[in-house]
């Protein structure tokens, strides 16, 4: 009675078995994490040509890839059946930018024409909501800005004291009321603004750094979907390291 012996399969066999074994699993879990790579650093490279640089995340992307909340205004100042409010440093006719204000809107009033007082300029505007001039920089610490039958009036914090001016248009010279009970006059009050204004300001809200290019480097690096991704994303890449040498071996242990 003989007994057949067993074939063995030489190492080197066993190896090549056991490595494309791995080479085909690997390269089936790297596929979308290839492909998504490859799609995304082909649009990075191209990103100026398509204008990605320049354009920013619209609020619901924003939210949904980086948590961010809008920075909205609900407030702002009634002008007959208009608006004016500041958002994000800029000042808006409605939903039109208009402007742009280096710190706090503190007041808007009308008579002819639409004045709005911020902390660093005066902006006149004509009835339509169009800019008529600029006037900047202004001489005292204005608080709020009012009008009586035929001026603008500005009450101001001089030296620890309130006073109250008036701005001459053909000079342009700041004169003090020196009497008030001469004077009608209404401060600007602020408002809240109306509902639907405030939803077009959430909906189109737009931080400038955070454009598609941006979130295109972010979501090729991984960092887009937090610290552990990162670390993920280093593991991939040994994964796909090792795939191109596992590739290279058994080509040539042919």
């Amino acid at each position: 009675m003989t007994l057949e012996k067993k074939r063995r399969i030489p190492l080197k066999r066993k190896l090549r078995i056991e490595f494309l074994k791995w080479h085909r699993r690997i390269g089936v879990v790297l596929f979308l994490f290839v492909l998504l790579v490859a799609v995304s650093g082909m649009f990075i490279n191209h990103s100026p040509d398509l204008g990605l640089d320049t354009s920013p995340l619209k609020y619901g992307w924003m939210q949904s890839l980086y948590g961010v909340e809008p920075n909205v205004s609900g407030q702002g100042f009634s002008v007959g059946e208009h608006w004016v409010s500041q958002q994000e440093g800029a000042i808006f006719w409605d939903r039109s930018k208009i402007s742009v204000c280096d710190g706090q809107l503190l007041g808007v009033t009308h008579l002819n024409d639409i004045a709005v007082l911020c902390q660093d300029r005066l902006i006149i505007l004509d009835s339509d909501g169009q800019l008529v001039e600029t006037i900047k920089p202004l001489p005292y610490d204005f608080l709020n800005i009012g009008h009586n039958d035929n001026q603008f009036m500005f009450s101001a914090d001089v030296s620890g004291k309130p006073a109250t001016y008036v701005l001459d248009e053909d000079s342009l010279l700041w004169l003090v009321v020196s009497n008030e009970t001469n004077y009608l006059y209404s401060w600007s009050a602020e408002e809240a603004l109306p509902k639907e204004l405030t939803l077009f300001f959430t909906e189109h809200y737009v931080v400038e750094t955070l454009t598609w290019e941006r979130a295109l480097l972010d979501l090729h690096s991984g960092r887009i979907f937090g610290t552990f991704a990162i670390w993920f994303w280093d593991g991939l890449a040994l994964l796909l390291m090792f795939l191109a040498a596992s590739g290279l071996w058994l080509r040539m242990s042919r």
